[in-house]
């Protein structure tokens, strides 16, 4: 799976990596986004999901691809002090999350729940807002049975997010077993993994 998702990533267009609200429409409309409250991160993730589908036949694996389901996490609880500190300190009141996108059979079969990924896009991303999206995933594998955990981060270095990352492993939850965090400084660089050896991945 980690090298569809690499090529579908780097068939992700140049414009999608900006992070500017959508244009007006060509009558002049404007299209309900603002400043205020537009996520590029789902334009960006969008154009991930079409590459996708493109290249995986989920018809034949019983799996659909989605954006944006909501995750209900309320009175579920995974039985481990760390992970339970964590979720205390980072997220304390959340009832529920939304997953940017995930591959899976359906809602109830955890069995097949396949890949859940989050993704930053603008830059600059700051230590609480990544620590807050790692953990995610950490919910997304422990308390939904997530097999494949990915966190794409655009538009950052790879130094920035690597010290992100040995500072978070210093203080909360995580379980490396098949998380990637993948990092693409920009348009035209290479992605590299933060988890893995050399920045490359195995093929998980």
């Amino acid at each position: 799976m980690i090298n569809e998702i690499k090529v579908a990533i780097n068939e992700i267009p140049a414009s999608a990596y900006s992070i500017t609200n959508p244009p007006l429409t060509d009558t002049g409309i404007n299209t309900g986004y603002t400043r205020d409250f537009s996520f590029p991160e789902r334009n960006f993730v969008s154009d991930l999901k079409s590459n996708l589908v493109k290249r995986i036949d989920f018809n034949e694996s019983n799996l659909k691809v989605h954006i944006d389901i909501y995750k209900n996490i309320k009175n579920r609880d995974f039985d481990n002090n760390s992970f339970k500190a964590t979720k205390e300190a980072l997220l304390p009141s959340k009832a529920g999350i939304f997953p940017d996108l995930i591959i899976h059979e359906d809602q109830s079969n955890q069995n097949n729940q396949k890949l859940a990924l989050e993704c930053k896009l603008a830059p600059g991303l700051s230590y609480d807002d990544f620590c807050k999206d790692l953990f995610k995933l950490m919910i997304y594998k422990e308390e939904f049975k997530f097999q494949l955990l990915y966190y794409l981060i655009v538009n950052n270095s790879f130094s920035d997010i690597h010290s992100h990352y040995q500072s978070y492993i210093k203080e909360y939850y995580i379980n490396n077993e098949n998380l990637h965090i993948l990092v693409k400084e920009n348009y035209e660089s290479e992605i590299k993994c933060i988890i893995h050896s050399n920045g490359t991945c195995e093929n998980q």
